[in-house]
């Protein structure tokens, strides 16, 4: 069981490893969403991609770590 702690007063992180997939406008929204209320880092969100074009966008935009293909990052998330 993962749990959470709270890094500022309001916030509550959780130290889990989050995957959203598609990075479409919905995905997009919802990746930035997650990262501005501090719920995890960057680090610990992966965005799921086929458009490859799109990866690199968002990997430019620096909302986690995009992909392609089905690799380890699947293994890596928890929710």
């Amino acid at each position: 069981m993962k749990y959470c702690y709270f890094r500022k007063h309001s916030d509550i992180v959780f130290n889990m490893n989050i995957l959203v997939i598609g990075g479409g406008n919905m995905g997009k929204t919802l990746a930035q969403s997650i990262l501005q209320s501090n719920i995890v880092s960057a680090e610990e969100l992966f965005i799921f991609e086929k458009d490859e074009d799109k990866v690199v966008e968002l990997n430019n935009e620096q909302l986690g770590t995009a992909f392609s293909t089905v690799d380890q990052h699947f293994e890596k998330a928890d929710l």
